[in-house]
C-alpha cells in the first residue's frame, strides 16, 4: 500500500474510492492488520473480504462497487456487521428510526424485497398516494406500493394509511411522499431499484435534496420529518434507488395498480404510519407498537359494531 491512512473521521468518497481501488490489486487481504487503518478503512476491507468469500478473486461489478463504498462512508452498526451477515438476512431488518408501523407492514416489506432480490432484470416499483377529505382523520392520507414481478405481473407490495390528525400541511403532497419512502423500503438492500411516481414534486425532491444530501433543515417546511425519513432509509438501503417521473392516470399499468391500491387503503385495518421519537430504545418502541396495535384493533371491533 502506498498511502497511509490515520483519519479516525470518515473520508468522502472520492478518498474511500481511491483506498478501494489499491485493495483490490492486492491478491491476499488476510495479511492486512486491522490496527494499521482508521475504522472506514476496516469496513471497506472487511466487505472486500466478504465479497471474496461469495465471488471470488474476480473485478467488483459496479453495484458492488457502489456497496463497499457505502459501507466504507457509512458509520452504522448495520455495515459494521456486514461480515456475519448475508445480504438476504439484511433484508429481513425493517426498522427504521423514527417511524413505527405494524407488524403486518413488516411482513409485506419483508416479502416484497424477498421477491424482488429473486428478479433477474430491472427492479421496477411504482408508489401512489391517495387523499381524500371524506374518510374520518385518522385515514385520509393513504398509500400504495406495486411492483412487477418476475411473469410481468403488478402485484402489491406494501400499502397502508398516515396518521394525519389536525395536521393540515401538505396531506396531498404527504401521500405522495409516505408512499415513496414505502417504495423504498420495499427495494432489497444493495440492489439497485427504479421506483416511477407520478408526483413530479417528489422526483424533484429526491434528486435535488436527498441524493444531493442538501436536504433542508428547516423545520417548519412541510413534511420535512417525512423527508428526513426518506433520507434515512435511502441510506439504509445502499443509496442505489433512482426516481423517475410518469404521468398518472395515462394508462401505465403499474401505476394504475398502485392508484387503486392506494385509494382501497383508506379502509385497511392496519396501523397507520406515524412519527415517533428517533432516539427511543427498541424495547420501548416494541411496547409502543403493541400497545397502538391493541388500540387500533379495538377500534375497528367498535366501529364494526356500530355499522
Amino acid at each position: 500500500m502506498t498511502t497511509t491512512y490515520h483519519s479516525h473521521c470518515t473520508p468522502n468518497r472520492s478518498v474511500i474510492g481511491t483506498f478501494y481501488s489499491q485493495i483490490l490489486v492486492l491478491k491476499d487481504l488476510q495479511s492486512l492488520s486491522t490496527q494499521d487503518y482508521p475504522p472506514w478503512a476496516n469496513r471497506v476491507i472487511t466487505a472486500e473480504k466478504q465479497r471474496r468469500k461469495e465471488f471470488g478473486h474476480t473485478r467488483p461489478t459496479k453495484a458492488e462497487k457502489s456497496r463497499i463504498l457505502t459501507i466504507g462512508e457509512t458509520e452504522d452498526k448495520i455495515h459494521d456487521d456486514f461480515s456475519t451477515l448475508s445480504l438476504s438476512s439484511l433484508d429481513n431488518d425493517t426498522d427504521l428510526p423514527g417511524l413505527i408501523f405494524d407488524t403486518e407492514t413488516q411482513k409485506m416489506i419483508r416479502a416484497a424485497r424477498q421477491a424482488l432480490r429473486r428478479r433477474s432484470g430491472a427492479r421496477c416499483l411504482y408508489s401512489d398516494g391517495s387523499y381524500s377529505p371524506h374518510y374520518s382523520a385518522r385515514a385520509r392520507v393513504s398509500f400504495g406500493v406495486t411492483f412487477l414481478d418476475e411473469d410481468g405481473i403488478y402485484r402489491p407490495a406494501v400499502y397502508g394509511t398516515v396518521q394525519d390528525i389536525n395536521d393540515s400541511r401538505g396531506p396531498s403532497s404527504k401521500a405522495e411522499i409516505v408512499g415513496f419512502l414505502a417504495a423504498i423500503l420495499c427495494c432489497p438492500r444493495y440492489q439497485p431499484a427504479a421506483i416511477f411516481i407520478d408526483a413530479l414534486s417528489v422526483v424533484h425532491g429526491f434528486v435535488n435534496h436527498i441524493q444531493s444530501n442538501t436536504i433542508p433543515s428547516k423545520p417548519s417546511r412541510p413534511n420535512a420529518e417525512w423527508w428526513k425519513l426518506v433520507q434515512t432509509a435511502y441510506a439504509q438501503q445502499g443509496r442505489m434507488v433512482v426516481a423517475a417521473w410518469i404521468p398518472g392516470h395515462s394508462g401505465v399499468e403499474g401505476n394504475e395498480a398502485a392508484d387503486k391500491l392506494a385509494t382501497t387503503s383508506h379502509s385497511s385495518r392496519l396501523l397507520p404510519w406515524d412519527l415517533v421519537n428517533k432516539d427511543m430504545s427498541p424495547e420501548l418502541k416494541i411496547c409502543l407498537l403493541r400497545a397502538l396495535e391493541s388500540i387500533n384493533n379495538t377500534h375497528f371491533q367498535l366501529h364494526k359494531l356500530v355499522e
